[in-house]
């Protein structure tokens, strides 16, 4: 499974479809749509990200396609030229050779729902109508957890002792960034910022209340540009733009890849 960043609508589906599958006996199970739409209005997730059924089956198969999900499907190929003949009056139907098909041509499915071609597709076709299948194995799961669900605890905080960034990741001690130059305007920026941590400050104020002359300077593309530790935590951590700067030391969740990206950017 290639490793991406779901939205919190992803995140929720696949929390119903693991629920789904910790339900059955195996590894292999017909999704019911309906009951991950009642986990979904249990739970308050639909009305909160508005997850309509619609919604919910676009999410599903985007799941699928990423490979996130394993799930397969008969198609009825014939079904879908005659409907798009009534659809379009001057469509022409293509000759098929195979009216019928799994989706994704998995073998699990063809094993489990034909009995390894004991059961013809067609009465397949006829028992299944409609049905879609999942295979999810417990390490899958323990895959899905690990890689995709955000899961890992990233904190942020200025050493003004040391004059440097640090950072604590889950439950690990707080590990060192580049040093900072006193006395510099990054630095005195980035303090000032610390110390009224969690709201944004723009340029006038840093230049009233905090005497930091910056001039016509824009904060991230020209005094922070050089910095590779400031920009690699732009803009979980650190947000920063023309003409303001927020420094955010609330933890932040983030899955595998962010983290991944986060210490190849910190070189940590």
């Amino acid at each position: 499974m290639d490793i991406e960043t779901l939205s919190p609508e992803e995140e929720a589906i696949l929390d119903a479809i693991i629920q789904q599958r910790l339900s059955n006996y195996g590894d292999i199970f017909e999704l019911s749509f309906s009951d991950l739409q009642n986990y979904l209005n249990n739970t308050g997730v639909s009305t909160k990200y508005l997850i309509t059924p619609e919604k919910q089956l676009e999410i599903i198969q985007k799941l699928s396609r990423s490979r996130i999900i394993d799930m397969d499907w008969i198609v009825n190929a014939e079904f879908i030229e005659n409907y798009r003949s009534i659809s379009c009056p001057n469509y022409q139907p293509k000759e098929l050779k195979e009216k019928l098909y799994w989706y994704n041509q998995t073998e699990w499915a063809y094993k489990s729902v034909q009995l390894d071609g004991r059961i013809s597709i067609e009465k397949a076709c006829a028992t299944n109508k409609g049905k879609n299948f999942i295979r999810m194995t417990i390490d899958d799961i323990k895959k899905i957890e690990t890689h995709y669900k955000r899961i890992h605890r990233v904190k942020l905080t200025l050493n003004k002792d040391r004059l440097c960034l640090c950072i604590k990741i889950n439950n690990q001690s707080l590990q060192s960034l580049q040093p900072l130059k006193d006395g510099k305007t990054p630095f005195k920026i980035l303090k000032y910022a610390f110390d009224n941590r969690n709201r944004t400050i723009t340029r006038k104020e840093l230049s009233k209340e905090a005497n930091i002359d910056i001039g016509n300077r824009y904060l991230r593309t020209q005094v922070f540009k050089d910095n590779s530790t400031v920009q690699a935590l732009i803009p979980k951590f650190l947000d920063i733009t023309t003409d303001t700067i927020t420094f955010n030391t609330k933890p932040v969740k983030l899955n595998l890849s962010e983290l991944n990206t986060l210490k190849a950017g910190l070189n940590i």
